[in-house]
């Protein structure tokens, strides 16, 4: 890419650094985020309100996105302008609701399944993307879009119907079936509905707007996001209950406190990533990160696992990948036709 030449070694150091940020970042985040839903904070027990969570991580990336909008637009038309890119916070009001949605229901989930789970059942965005477009746009798809979907599924399945023969020294397997998991799955269901409405919406809006930068979508969703968690969270009664438990148990308010930090780093790593190396990058570095992630829980929460389950999770991760070779080997894909026409 044209921003990014140079010697070879200097580039192949800039997209290291970026892809170490953003896996530490996002390891972290889970074992923040993990560490926040797992631990019993006395006799008040476990924090469970996901409003109050959303808020705060919300706010985070609402100030760092808009300092950064502030130094790096140069916009005559004031400070409104340069925050915006001249489109009304109105505009966003869909996008944010669902980008809202796909937060509270995921991060909800965790009160009823385990991080490793959420985190490989998120991978599964494609299947109600592609549902979707067959049923509402009457859209077609390439065999290797259907086959990497055929794999997922099977992916899923194979970790859902497996558990390890003992359990570890951690206090639950992965998988328990019972009412609580199947809220918990229903929940990541609606988060991942929630995940293929706000992308294309996203899109819609880049599309209309060239002005708009990753940290504009970031300030306005983040913004108008915050603004429904607290409105949320002031109807319940919640707000107070919330800030009251955070100053009885500084512990909680330091996990939440690097809940944000290290969201907000990562998804700074990704822009920044995006810009200067391509979607094709960010693809495989998010996809390795969610490998990275599940590991990383497992070995330090102690979540058994069986070799099967494991054999699930890199289908399901690398179900593109899988895919792409299966297309290839079996020459599935219609050959394009090379032949010029005068």
């Amino acid at each position: 890419r044209g921003n990014m030449a140079g010697d070879t070694w200097v580039i192949w150091l800039h997209l290291g650094g970026l892809t170490l940020g953003t896996w530490v970042s996002f390891i972290m985040y889970g074992f923040a985020l993990e560490e926040i839903k797992a631990e019993e904070f006395g006799e008040d027990g476990r924090f469970k309100n996901t409003d109050f969570l959303i808020a705060s991580q919300s706010l985070m990336n609402m100030i760092v996105s808009a300092i950064l909008l502030m130094v790096r637009e140069k916009s005559d038309a004031g400070l409104f302008d340069k925050l915006t890119a001249g489109v009304s916070p109105f505009e966003w009001k869909w996008v944010a609701i669902t980008y809202l949605g796909a937060h509270k229901f995921g991060i909800g989930a965790l009160n009823y399944i385990s991080y490793p789970v959420q985190v490989l059942l998120k991978c599964c965005k494609p299947v109600p993307v592609m549902a979707g477009e067959i049923l509402v746009a009457n859209q077609s798809h390439s065999m290797g879009k259907k086959i990497s979907v055929i794999v997922l599924v099977l992916g899923v399945m194979v970790f859902m119907s497996n558990k390890p023969s003992k359990k570890s020294s951690s206090d639950e397997a992965l998988i328990e079936w019972n009412t609580k998991t199947l809220y918990g799955l229903g929940l990541v269901f609606l988060a991942l509905v929630c995940d293929a409405v706000y992308g294309p919406g996203q899109n819609k809006l880049k599309k209309a707007n060239p002005r708009l930068t990753a940290y504009h979508n970031m300030l306005a969703m983040n913004a108008l996001q915050c603004i429904m968690s607290v409105g949320m969270l002031v109807m319940s009664g919640e707000l107070g209950y919330c800030i009251n438990f955070c100053l009885a148990h500084l512990g909680l308010a330091k996990l939440i406190f690097w809940m944000c930090v290290t969201m907000c780093a990562g998804n700074l790593f990704i822009y920044q990533l995006q810009n200067d190396f391509g979607a094709l990058t960010v693809t495989t570095v998010t996809t390795l990160r969610k490998l990275a992630s599940i590991i990383a829980s497992v070995v330090y929460f102690g979540h058994p696992m069986a070799i099967m389950q494991w054999f699930g999770v890199v289908l399901v991760v690398f179900s593109k990948y899988v895919a792409d070779f299966v297309v290839s080997v079996l020459n599935l894909e219609p050959k394009k036709d090379t032949k010029k026409t005068n």
